[in-house]
């Protein structure tokens, strides 16, 4: 049902946030039929937190950084890896140049921020960065609206987040990841040769059954193992 909605409001305007829209009309259905019905409750979002994390200090004591340095390089290495993938995959989409060290950067930074708020590790997300593109996002500006809105739910509406089935979201990054599949790129990367192929294949199944980042260690493994036995492929990548 968000699948249909979302797509029949972009056919009535452009303008129109029909990723918005589209999830809200089909949740509000979705508790109306439940209701009339007598129908179980779909599994829903969790409730959100009461209140915004407090300001606190990031240094731990000092007996305790041996035991999180090697957590926190694979943690760093897994972020960068998979922030590093969305973002070229978004430059690509977009038409515009990739620029791998302010992506660090900006991990970096953001990281280091979100610390003295007791945030988790942070990092690229396709969900996220997909809806932005799909609704129609063009700068940072959305990313910081995005900030001040959950701000805003938070201290007003967090009692409402209940009500969002798990399925409707999941309609919408339907219509997101539907939309991110570039057939071309996929096309001309199973044509390199055997280790760009199996590499390819073998993420793009393990991404169904394990954690997105073991699906792309494994590949990456997968792809230097095959090139040591078989030799490096003979065909290159294209200049584009």
């Amino acid at each position: 049902m968000t699948i249909v909605l979302i797509l029949l409001f972009e056919k009535v305007s452009r303008r129109l946030p029909a990723m918005f829209f589209g999830l809200l009309l089909a949740s509000a259905l979705t508790w109306l039929l439940t209701h009339w019905l007598d129908l179980p409750s779909l599994p829903a979002v969790s409730a959100l937190p009461s209140a915004l994390p407090l300001l606190s200090w990031p240094i731990p004591p000092l007996e305790v950084l041996p035991s999180l340095f090697v957590p926190c390089l694979v943690m760093t290495m897994l972020a960068l890896a998979e922030a590093s993938a969305i973002s070229r995959a978004m430059a690509t989409r977009q038409g515009i140049a990739f620029n791998g060290t302010q992506e660090v950067i900006g991990q970096g930074l953001g990281n280091l921020a979100g610390s003295f708020f007791s945030s988790y590790p942070t990092s690229g997300s396709f969900n996220r960065s997909g809806v932005n593109m799909a609704s129609g996002a063009k700068t940072p500006m959305a990313a910081v609206i995005a900030s001040l809105l959950l701000v805003l739910i938070l201290a007003f509406g967090r009692e409402f987040a209940t009500l969002l089935p798990l399925a409707c979201i999941a309609g919408v990054l339907w219509v997101v990841a539907w939309r991110l599949i570039e057939r071309r790129d996929l096309r001309h990367t199973l044509g390199l040769g055997w280790s760009n192929r199996l590499a390819c294949l073998f993420t793009m199944g393990a991404t169904l059954f394990w954690s997105l980042e073991a699906a792309l260690i494994g590949g990456v493994l997968l792809f230097f193992v095959v090139q040591r036995i078989l030799g490096p492929d003979q065909k290159g990548p294209s200049k584009s």
